[in-house]
């Protein structure tokens, strides 16, 4: 993301797909409106499935891509939001609770503790962690609640949902863009950065599974209550 204090944000988005690679470029502005001022495409060469199977071809159609890219915005990237895709895609859930004072309320402190907990019984080993996103609190075991703060009760838990993809597939990823001289500043699957742009808030509530067909992967991400609870994949055709 390249920023200026005259100008909004520039916001570059790398899509690297069995398919095709895809960049587009866009300003985004303090209301969040965005414009697009440059899109570039080529035809993906060293992909299968959603993974680099050779570097060097990936690297010169993200370089394609990207410089088309940035022709039509007349701007220079060098930060990308990419996506992660691939049938090895998976999420796990992890739960954590804490004691809180029952003669006052819940303090950022207290989310924080239980959130460090949380994240205290993630393994991740061999995987490369994609997201950690809130699923939801709860008090004293009742319904959930989307903000704890300020709530009384003597128990506070959380449900952490963590997108894992495998860390050698990951880094041959990781290598095509910083060998196209590009930084990843954030990382998110297919099938999530889809369904955030496609439903709206009444969908993600009452609930919705975005299906992501695409070359090569077949991407799912399951939304209840405003946040996502499932990811995963499979290849096209089955499995």
């Amino acid at each position: 993301m390249n920023h200026s204090f005259n100008r909004a944000p520039i916001v570059a988005a790398l899509d690297i797909g069995t398919s095709k690679v895809c960049c587009i470029i866009a300003r985004v502005t303090k209301d969040k409106r965005v414009s697009i001022l440059g899109y570039g495409y080529n035809a993906a060469k060293g992909i299968k499935n959603g993974v680099v199977v050779d570097v060097n071809q990936a690297t010169i159609a993200v370089c394609n891509a990207v410089e088309a890219a940035e022709q039509m915005a007349n701007e220079r990237i060098t930060n990308v939001i990419v996506n992660v895709s691939g049938d090895r895609t998976r999420s796990v859930i992890r739960s954590s609770n804490i004691s809180i004072h029952k003669n006052r309320p819940v303090m950022n402190e207290d989310v924080k503790k239980v959130t460090d907990k949380g994240l205290m019984k993630v393994n991740v080993e061999g995987n490369e962690p994609i997201h950690f996103l809130t699923m939801g609190y709860h008090v004293d075991n009742g319904e959930e609640v989307k903000n704890p703060i300020n709530i009384y009760g003597e128990n506070l838990s959380v449900d952490i949902l963590l997108g894992l993809y495998p860390k050698p597939m990951y880094k041959n990823l990781a290598t095509v863009v910083e060998s196209s001289h590009l930084d990843i500043e954030m990382k998110a699957f297919s099938s999530y950065a889809s369904g955030l742009s496609c439903l709206v808030d009444d969908e993600r509530e009452l609930g919705a599974t975005i299906i992501d067909i695409g070359g090569g992967t077949t991407s799912i991400t399951t939304f209840k209550n405003r946040h996502p609870v499932y990811f995963g994949a499979i290849p096209v055709g089955g499995i």
